[in-house]
């Protein structure tokens, strides 16, 4: 499962983390990165999430 080697984790990891919804937002920038997309958190202002090098 390539997602799961994104995230450097075994593939029984990432089914755990998809069936209890326990993506860190680290793990979601990761994904996101991963797909070319971004991360945004919209409110009354909107922030980019970006990977740290």
């Amino acid at each position: 499962m390539e997602l799961a080697n994104v995230l450097g984790i075994s593939r029984q990891a990432f089914t755990n983390k998809l069936t209890r919804d326990s993506f860190f937002i680290d793990d979601v920038v990761k994904i996101a990165n991963y797909l070319g997309m971004q991360v945004i958190l919209k409110g009354s202002n909107e922030y980019v999430i970006e990977k740290e090098d």
